[in-house]
């Protein structure tokens, strides 16, 4: 019978032992729990801060883009602008040109009908005497 005894405490010690062993395990894998847990709390702000980030850098770079555009837009415009300029400044200058060049035509021709005055009225007078 003592046998009998000794083998069923061998068995209870046993199954005290697995039992021990499955709190043991219990725990561990409780401990395991909480770590991940706890990671995946972190990671998930960490997201939520990378997503804010991620958007301020969006609105960011279209701000960026509209200014980049009307910028363009306004460097396009005062080129045109001065282009426009020169071209205008160009044909008024060639209108003030063909307007002196005329103006010397007339002159020249109004020296020559002078001089031919002046020559006539000097010969008229050599030939009175």
């Amino acid at each position: 019978e003592k046998h009998w005894v000794s083998k069923g405490h061998r068995l209870c010690t046993c199954a005290v032992s697995v039992m021990a062993t499955t709190a043991e395990h219990e725990q561990s894998m409780k401990r395991e729990l909480d770590e991940l847990t706890h990671k995946l709390d972190s990671l998930k702000k960490q997201v939520d801060e990378l997503r804010y980030d991620n958007d301020w850098l969006e609105e960011e770079a279209r701000k960026t883009r509209v200014e980049s555009h009307e910028y363009m837009t306004y460097m396009t415009k005062k080129t045109k602008k001065r282009q426009f300029a020169v071209v205008t400044l160009n044909d008024s200058n060639q209108a003030e040109l063909n307007e002196v060049r005329q103006q010397r035509a007339q002159m020249m021709a109004e020296f020559e009908t002078r001089k031919q005055g002046n020559t006539e009225t000097c010969n008229s007078s050599r030939q009175r005497s």
